[in-house]
């Protein structure tokens, strides 16, 4: 195979990679608004994921080590590398939320009047966009994932207002701070995808 072939056969293993860590939100996301079960080994999707990513790495640095690619694929190779390390925490960072919701049994209705679900539903967005514009190096589509941010971070700070309130109050909610840390991850896998989106616009 040439080294064109190599380089979009690390393309396609990319892809193939991001999906598992989309699909992982896609569940997540689901458990959260209340249409989907929060039933599966969530331990062992994890490891499922991490495995398949490391396998994927150590191809990326095989080809690294036994090629020499020209600097237009040495950017690529390189910003895959980089990307990685966004994809295997947006897939961690997912797979964690479930594993909160499940621990305290937060319900949807709890989740979704604290503005959660309207996070969760965003954080997938953009990630599946962020996702798309690196594998089509869309740099327009890059740059709204970067400036759609604003809309979780401010559901975040809401949320964060809301339970401060409700601790000021003396109505504190037993899950109260349980919902802040899924509201953290949600923030960061946000984070992640303005990573992979600001990687594109620099390719």
């Amino acid at each position: 195979m040439s080294i064109d072939g190599k380089v979009h056969a690390l393309i396609g293993g990319f892809l193939d990679v991001s999906s598992k860590a989309e699909e992982i939100l896609q569940k997540t996301e689901f458990v959260l608004v209340g249409a989907g079960r929060n039933d599966a080994d969530i331990d062992r999707e994890k490891e499922t994921f991490l495995k398949a990513l490391r396998q994927y790495e150590d191809q990326t640095f095989a080809f690294l080590l036994h090629y020499q690619p020209v600097a237009r694929d040495l950017r690529m190779v390189s910003a895959i590398i980089k990307t990685l390390s966004d994809v295997e925490r947006i897939g961690v960072q997912g797979c964690d939320i479930r594993k909160i919701i499940r621990k305290d049994k937060l319900s949807p209705e709890s989740i979704g009047r604290d503005g959660l679900a309207l996070m969760a539903q965003k954080a997938r967005e953009m990630t599946s966009s962020a996702l798309d514009a690196f594998a089509r190096n869309d740099k327009e589509l890059a740059q709204r994932v970067i400036d759609s941010d604003d809309i979780v971070d401010r559901e975040f700070s809401t949320l964060k207002e809301r339970i401060s309130q409700r601790m000021t109050g003396a109505k504190t909610e037993p899950t109260d701070i349980d919902k802040i840390m899924i509201g953290k991850y949600l923030e960061r896998i946000a984070d992640h995808a303005c990573s992979v989106s600001w990687r594109v616009l620099s390719l």
